[in-house]
């Protein structure tokens, strides 16, 4: 009889610490706001950049035609402007094939940024070594647009998440940087291209595009929680 009154009083005190477990508070997880806050802004201000680097120099390509046309070893060979054609075309066209594939994966889509601007600053590197138009057209133009074009695209698929109210007003931010790039981008390459000729200036050009955008990645990133139904919404603007 006491060794069962002994069992039932065990059990009685597993119960109620049990329900003591069960009652006790749960810390909160609170999302960050949507339409405001330091950390939606911030988010908005590296988009800002990645696209102004980014859309940027697929504009200032003139600039670039110009110099290769009139310098050694590109003067007076062909297909100079498919290099520019090329940067462009695969950072509009390659938009919905890198967007599907960050909605399929969204924790690589979180380094999507970071890892596309690695390659486009590598692209920038490798052009210095380059003799050849083709071989222009290899980094400067698929490289190039391929880094540019998985860089930008998580900033257009997390702008629905950050962005409600306001999400006309932060695209009309976001997509207000391809102009400012494409109208500062072409002086700042110019005069590299002056004072220091083509190889110098693309690995000049290659450390700045990395330290100054490199470190805003890490502002770009999701305001939902990982789930498996995360981002196969339709994508809305």
């Amino acid at each position: 009889m006491a060794e069962s009154s002994e069992l039932r009083d065990l059990n009685t005190g597993t119960l109620m610490d049990a329900d003591q477990r069960q009652d006790a508070p749960r810390p909160e997880f609170s999302l960050p706001p949507v339409d405001t806050g330091k950390q939606a802004w911030l988010f908005l201000a590296a988009c800002w950049v990645v696209e102004a680097f980014t859309f940027g120099f697929g504009f200032s390509f003139g600039i670039f035609q110009e110099y290769y046309s009139s310098h050694e070893p590109f003067a007076g060979s062909g297909n100079i402007a498919v290099i520019g054609t090329t940067t462009s075309g695969i950072m509009y066209l390659g938009t919905p094939f890198i967007l599907t594939l960050c909605r399929l994966y969204p924790r690589a889509a979180r380094w999507s940024t970071l890892s596309g601007l690695f390659a486009a600053s590598l692209s920038m590197a490798l052009s210095s070594l380059c003799t050849s138009v083709p071989q222009l057209i290899g980094a400067q133009g698929v490289l190039f647009g391929l880094g540019g074009c998985i860089a930008y695209c998580p900033c257009t698929l997390y702008i629905d998440e950050w962005f409600a109210q306001r999400k006309d007003l932060a695209y009309g931010i976001v997509w207000s940087a391809a102009g400012v790039g494409g109208v500062a981008l072409p002086l700042v390459l110019q005069a590299l291209l002056a004072r220091f000729g083509f190889q110098t200036a693309m690995r000049i050009w290659a450390g700045i595009l990395f330290t100054s955008s490199a470190p805003l990645a890490f502002f770009i990133k999701p305001r939902l929680p990982y789930s498996a139904n995360i981002h196969k919404k339709p994508f809305d603007m």
